[in-house]
């Protein structure tokens, strides 16, 4: 009988909603390529720099027992040098990193710029939205800088020109969305919003009300990520659907391949798709175009 494939998902331990889908169809996904998937809890995605690398080296030891690793290193932030030493000390057995570019590891990329862009496009081509506001995640996360790009792209596209008051630094959370939007001076006026991800786009939802706006009426909104919370709001929101099962097949994929000594693409990236819901403007819950991978 063949031995299965034992997965290590170096993962958060509190994951965001983001992680734990992922995480879920890695293990949906696992005993299709002959694995068993085991979370590598760890608690740096969020620590300093010098407190990662400390981290890590107890992490580096916790995965001894297995055959190969995913690296969820999109969660990471100044955490990404423990990745990274990690990554080194694993060599040169087989890993795969999602969503993060760690160097001489194949990463798995999601299209986050033609994303955001795409989401930015759907507000001013389909529903006449040109004051837009956009909620910024993380400063040290490359996928927020990505989207955040995407915005701007997309409203240069248009002949639209950026304002800084429109702009609104946020870190994924919910907290800091909805107090940064509440915090908003009267004057400032908006008609969409496009946000880095769903949850700062859920928490917001309170915040427009207190100012007296109604959803997608007054303001339309576009999420990012398609977590499950994003279909039970009220209103349903909009978001791109980040591609969990693409990541889950192609990580375990390329294990494989990196075990049974394959070559594999240093790099792959996967689109997003947006999902039309109400909050928008749409009035029918349905798939829509797709970021298309490079």
């Amino acid at each position: 009988m063949k031995q299965k494939l034992r997965v290590g998902v170096v993962l958060e331990w509190n994951p965001c909603p983001y992680s734990r889908l992922l995480r879920h169809h890695l293990e949906v996904e696992a005993p299709r390529h002959e694995a068993t998937v085991d979370l590598v809890s760890v608690s740096w995605a969020y620590a300093s720099a010098k407190e990662a690398l400390v981290a890590a080296e107890q992490t580096i030891e916790a995965v001894d027992a297995y055959d190969a690793l995913v690296l969820v290193s999109g969660v990471f932030a100044h955490g990404v040098g423990g990745l990274q030493r990690l990554a080194r000390a694993w060599e040169p057995r087989p890993a795969v990193s999602i969503a993060y570019l760690l160097p001489g590891v194949p990463t798995i990329l999601v299209d986050n710029r033609n994303g955001a862009q795409l989401a930015t496009r759907h507000l001013i081509e389909e529903h006449g939205r040109r004051r837009l506001l956009f909620l910024r995640g993380r400063r040290d996360s490359r996928e927020a800088d990505d989207r955040y790009f995407g915005f701007r792209h997309a409203l240069r596209d248009h002949g639209i020109l950026l304002e800084a008051s429109l702009v609104l630094q946020g870190d994924f959370l919910r907290a800091t969305a909805a107090d940064a939007v509440a915090r908003l001076p009267s004057d400032v006026v908006f008609d969409g919003v496009v946000s880095s991800n769903d949850d700062m786009a859920l928490a917001i939802l309170p915040a427009l009300h207190r100012r007296g706006l109604v959803v997608p009426d007054d303001v339309a909104i576009v999420g990012f990520d398609d977590i499950p919370e994003a279909a039970a709001a009220e209103p349903p929101l909009t978001s791109m659907a980040q591609p969990y099962a693409a990541f889950a097949r192609e990580a375990l994929g390329s294990l494989v391949a990196q075990a049974r000594g394959r070559p594999v693409p240093p790099t792959l990236q996967v689109p997003v798709t947006l999902v039309q819901r109400r909050s928008c403007g749409c009035r029918m819950p349905r798939p829509s175009s797709r970021a298309a991978a490079r």
